[in-house]
């Protein structure tokens, strides 16, 4: 590590994340809040989409990432401990349900399989475009990217006969 600083400091801030979780001792069970947390996504942000649930998959994804805060790390072993990786992870599984969701939210479209029956066209207009989530202390941050149509124009997928797609 004194090699490579950044090595050198990433190693420093992993060490310290470790002992972090490993020093957590509030009251809930992280494979709980990981099970809540597949539950809720299955429930709300699956194909079909509604915005009235995605809303709700936020606030809860909010809520659990709360929650998070207060997670007891039964086993503090230091060899073969799978509690501590696996909250760690935690964290990152709620970043990513978050930046899903909130990027199914902000689409007020139906492309490709996924289907909002609220808005059941494709919408290029305002939609053609890459969605791009970043990382925020307070929140997902989304934003989006111009896609180049220039080598494959975009066209309708169809799902309900066996007429090729125009």
């Amino acid at each position: 590590s004194e090699a490579d600083p950044e090595m050198g400091a990433q190693l420093r801030a992993r060490t310290a994340q470790y002992e972090r979780i490993k020093g957590m001792n509030g009251k809930e069970n992280p494979f709980d809040l990981w099970r809540e947390l597949g539950d809720t996504m299955t429930e709300n942000m699956t194909v079909v989409r509604y915005n009235d649930r995605l809303e709700k998959q936020v606030a809860r994804i909010r809520d659990l990432m709360e929650r998070y805060q207060n997670i007891d790390i039964s086993d503090v072993s230091g060899w073969t401990n799978q509690t501590i990786p696996f909250t760690r992870q935690l964290w990152n599984m709620l970043l990513l349900a978050e930046a899903m969701t909130k990027g199914a939210l902000l689409r007020d479209e139906s492309r490709g399989a996924h289907y909002k029956p609220d808005f059941k066209d494709r919408d290029d207009a305002n939609f053609l475009k890459t969605t791009v989530a970043a990382y925020h202390p307070d929140g997902v941050k989304i934003s989006y990217e111009e896609v180049d149509t220039s080598l494959v124009v975009p066209r309708a997928r169809k799902y309900t006969d066996d007429a090729p797609a125009k």
